[in-house]
C-alpha cells in the first residue's frame, strides 16, 4: 500500500461505535462512540475530521424530530460538534475542501450544509422515497443521488450552489439526469475517472447491476447477479468491478465488454468470479490508495483487506462491537497526526471553525462569496459563448447563401451553353438540308451538280 492510510468502520450496532486503524499494519488506533450509523452514512470531512449520521429515534424528552449528525476529529473520541437536521439523515458525502456537507434525508429531501457556520444553504426535494447514498463525481462537478424509489438522479454543483438574490434555498434544483435505474432501493453508488465523462455503476437489491454513461446520460449495460447487492466499487484502472452481495460473496465483473487474450479477442461479459470470505451479508467496499487492495465490510462483525491481484486475503479487521455498516479510507498525514501516550492525536489546524473543532480547508472555494464570484464569471463565459455560437451560425448562413448564389450562377451558365450548342446544331442541320434539296433537283434536270 501507497504510505500509511488510515481505515474507519462504524456500525449500526446499539453501541454505535466507529473504529479507526492503520489499515498497514492493522493496529487500532482510536475509538468514537455514541453513534449507530446507516450503510453509507460516513464521510471524512477536510484531511482530519469524520462526520456520521445516526439510526436510533430520537428521545420523546427530545427537543429536535432527528438525531443528529456527529463530527469528530481524528485521535480525540469526544464528538467536536453536532449538526441537528430537520428530519432523519441516512447517506452523507462531503466535497474535499470540507466546505460542503451534503445528506439525504428520509422524504427525500437532499440538504446542503455550509460547515463553516453549520447553516442549510440548499435543500430541495430529490426523490420520491427516502435518498439512499450519495456520491460526487471525481472532479466534484456532479452530485449524484441514488433513493428508495429505485431512481439514479444526477445533479450539477454549479446549479446547487448557484443562490441568486431573491431565490429562496429551497428552490427546486433541476437534474442534469432521472433515471428510472432500478425495480428496487439503490444501494449503492461508484463513479469512474473523467469527471462529468466518466462511467457510473449503480447497484440494488434487485440483484442488478447497471453502468451509466455521465457524458451522453444513456445506459450502457446490465450486469444480473445471483443475490440482492448492497455494496459496488470500481478498481483505479476501470477494469474490473467489484458487487457486494447479501449471501456474502464479492461478485467480480469487467467493465470492458471485451478482453483480450493470447488467442485473440473474446467476449466477456457477466461475472468472471468472486470473493468469499464472509458469513454474513457484504455492507460496503471501497479500494486503497495503491489501487490494489480491496476493503470489504460485512455484517459479522469484520472488515476484509483483499488483495486483487492475486485474489487472497491480507488482513481481518475485527470490529466487535457490532456489524459494520460502512467504511472510509483515506491519507493518514503525519503533519496533522502525532502520537502520544494517551493514542492518536490531533494537532490543530486552521480555520473554519465548527463549534470547538476546526477544520482544515486548503482550497479558496470555501467561501460563498468566491463561489459567487465565480458562477457570475462562468454565466459571463457562458454568455460571450452564445454570441461566438451566433456569429458563428450567421457566417454559415452566409456561407450557405453564398453556395445557393453559386449554385443558381452555375446553373444558368449551364443552361445558356446547352441553349447555344442546340441552336448551333439546328443551324448545321438546316445547312444540310438546304444542300440535298439543290442535288435532286440537279439529278432530276440531268445536269451535274456544282460544288
Amino acid at each position: 500500500m501507497a504510505g500509511r492510510e488510515i481505515l474507519v468502520g462504524s456500525s449500526s450496532s446499539d453501541a454505535g461505535i466507529i473504529c479507526a486503524w492503520d489499515l498497514s499494519t492493522g493496529a487500532e488506533l482510536a475509538h468514537f462512540h455514541g453513534c449507530p450509523s446507516p450503510r453509507n452514512a460516513l464521510t471524512y470531512i477536510g484531511k482530519s475530521f469524520i462526520a456520521a449520521s445516526q439510526t436510533h429515534k430520537p428521545s420523546p424528552h427530545s427537543a429536535y424530530s432527528a438525531e443528529p449528525i456527529c463530527l469528530w476529529r481524528l485521535g480525540d473520541p469526544s464528538i467536536q460538534s453536532t449538526i441537528f437536521p430537520c428530519e432523519q439523515i441516512g447517506p452523507l458525502s462531503c466535497t474535499n475542501d470540507g466546505a460542503y456537507l451534503m445528506g439525504g434525508g428520509a422524504s427525500g429531501q437532499i440538504y446542503v450544509w455550509e460547515l463553516a457556520t453549520q447553516q442549510v444553504v440548499r435543500s430541495w426535494h430529490a426523490h420520491k422515497k427516502s435518498v439512499s447514498c450519495l456520491i460526487f463525481s471525481d472532479d466534484e462537478s456532479l452530485l449524484v443521488s441514488g433513493g428508495d424509489d429505485g431512481f439514479v438522479n444526477v445533479w450539477p454543483l454549479i446549479r446547487i450552489l448557484d443562490i441568486a438574490e431573491g431565490l429562496t434555498r429551497e428552490m427546486q434544483v433541476l437534474s442534469l439526469y432521472s433515471w428510472a435505474s432500478h425495480d428496487l432501493s439503490v444501494t449503492g453508488l461508484a463513479s469512474g475517472i473523467g469527471g462529468c465523462n466518466a462511467i457510473l455503476v449503480s447497484c440494488s437489491l434487485d440483484c442488478t447491476v447497471k453502468m451509466w454513461s455521465l457524458g451522453l446520460g444513456t445506459h450502457l449495460r446490465t450486469l444480473n447477479m445471483p443475490t440482492a447487492i448492497n455494496s459496488v466499487v470500481v478498481d483505479p484502472s476501470e477494469h474490473a468491478l467489484y458487487a457486494g452481495g447479501t449471501d456474502g460473496r464479492i461478485y467480480i465483473a469487467v467493465l470492458k465488454l471485451y478482453s483480450r487474450r493470447s488467442n485473440g479477442i473474446v467476449n466477456v461479459d457477466g461475472i468472471v468470479g468472486s470473493l468469499f470470505d464472509n458469513s454474513g451479508p457484504i455492507t460496503a467496499l471501497s479500494f486503497s490508495g495503491d489501487g490494489f487492495s480491496l476493503i470489504s465490510a460485512s455484517e459479522d462483525y469484520t472488515i476484509r483487506l483483499w488483495d486483487t491481484r492475486n485474489y487472497c486475503l491480507l488482513r481481518i479487521f475485527e470490529h466487535k462491537r457490532g456489524p459494520v455498516s460502512s467504511i472510509l479510507v483515506f491519507p493518514m498525514l503525519e503533519q496533522a497526526l502525532c502520537s502520544s501516550n494517551d493514542g492518536l492525536m490531533c494537532k490543530q489546524l486552521l480555520s473554519p471553525k465548527i463549534g470547538q473543532a476546526t477544520i482544515s480547508v486548503d482550497s479558496p472555494c470555501c467561501s460563498r462569496g468566491i463561489i459567487g464570484r465565480r458562477i457570475k464569471e462562468m454565466e459571463t463565459m457562458k454568455r460571450n459563448l452564445v454570441v461566438v455560437n451566433e456569429d458563428r451560425r450567421r457566417a454559415l448562413d452566409m456561407l450557405d447563401k453564398m453556395i445557393h448564389v453559386y449554385r443558381k450562377f452555375l446553373e444558368l451558365c449551364m443552361s445558356e451553353a446547352i441553349t447555344e450548342s442546340e441552336k448551333n446544331m439546328t443551324e448545321e442541320g438546316q445547312g444540310k438540308d438546304d444542300s440535298m434539296v439543290l442535288a435532286d433537283k440537279s439529278t432530276r434536270e440531268g445536269q451535274p451538280m456544282v460544288r
